[in-house]
């Protein structure tokens, strides 16, 4: 119902109980991460995997549908399922948001995402957008997360106002992205 979640979720894991625990990689030193040659006998460099230090809690999610007989008696299956959709399309959405916090926050293991400012605060350029994909690197950048008032922002940049982009988005609805990735738009954080 939202493909943004798969866009932004590197892994999913089905767990039996309300902690889970993620391994840890130590990324400190990028020379572990370096295929060199080694000598004949010599101690073959290591990547040093363990536990995170604290475990995730797992909170778990219930919505339960309360109708009247009345509500109902009336109502076609095809009118009933499309209730169900809209619910499972507004369960979806809270699912990113807590996605989307947990990137922005850490999962309690003091890891939150970098923050990268803008040259001016307050103030985002295409050269800002240009500086943001570029911190990505090695890494490439899967897609771009913000706020629906910041989308709206973004778009009407001078870069953004490309004719083909017009007609792509006038035609099919399809947002130009000249990072090459796909937008996701999302309502449930304040601008950043």
């Amino acid at each position: 119902m939202r493909p943004e979640l798969s866009a932004i979720i590197a892994n999913s894991t089905t767990v039996a109980n309300n902690r889970y625990t993620p391994f840890h990689i130590d990324t400190g030193t990028t020379a572990r991460f370096s295929l060199r040659p080694i000598g004949e006998g010599t101690e073959i460099p290591q990547l040093l995997v363990t536990e995170q230090k604290h475990s995730i809690s797992v909170p778990e999610y219930g919505l339960g549908l309360k109708a009247s007989y009345k509500s109902l008696k009336y109502r076609t299956t095809a009118q009933f399922r499309v209730l169900l959709w809209y619910i499972g399309f507004k369960m979806q959405a809270d699912k990113i948001a807590l996605v989307i916090d947990c990137l922005i926050n850490g999962d309690g293991n003091t890891n939150p995402a970098e923050k990268i400012n803008t040259a001016v605060s307050g103030t985002l350029t295409y050269d800002d957008l240009i500086n943001l994909w570029a911190e990505f690197a090695p890494f490439e950048m899967n897609a771009v997360i913000c706020h629906i008032g910041q989308l709206k922002t973004i778009l009407t940049l001078e870069e953004f106002k490309d004719p083909m982009a017009g007609y792509r988005f006038q035609n099919r609805g399809e947002l130009f992205s000249p990072l090459g990735r796909p937008w996701c738009a999302v309502m449930m954080f304040p601008p950043i």
